[in-house]
């Protein structure tokens, strides 16, 4: 659980650090307060990266329409980054569960048990799979 929690923390520094760049660069108003509340938020799974992106739209919408839209763009493009690239690579390094075990066990666990399923999901995938190697496998070689 300790390398699931690291690979999340580390997740919600890389989008920090995008969100104050990109805030910095379209000219949202507030653009480390802004970037802290993406990173917060991101801690969340499946729906905290969404959450810190409809208020960053918001407040960029204070700036003008067009800082909305590329705000939008760029936070779209950073969650699909950090969904398919970052969250399964970062995983397979703190918990050791393979990428597509990653994003299946997120999926199963916020369809059977909503956010704190998707909370335990991969420290669960972990499990499964280190007692399946060091209990299950040892038995099938034995026999």
């Amino acid at each position: 659980i300790g390398g699931y929690v690291l690979g999340n923390i580390i997740t919600s520094v890389v989008i920090t650090v995008y969100s104050a760049i990109a805030f910095y660069l379209i000219g949202v108003p507030y653009p480390l307060p802004l970037a802290l509340l993406m990173g917060v938020t991101d801690l969340i799974p499946l729906v905290g990266a969404t959450i810190g992106t409809v208020v960053a739209v918001l407040v960029a919408l204070l700036h003008g329409i067009p800082a909305a839209v590329v705000t939008l763009l760029a936070l779209l493009a950073y969650q699909q980054f950090e969904n398919y690239v970052l969250v399964p690579k970062v995983m397979l390094r703190a918990v050791n569960v393979p990428a597509a075990a990653t994003v299946i066990a997120a999926l199963f666990g916020a369809a059977l048990l909503g956010m704190i399923g998707a909370l335990i999901a991969v420290p669960a995938a972990a499990a499964v799979q280190l007692i399946s190697r060091e209990v299950f496998l040892p038995r099938q070689e034995a026999a």
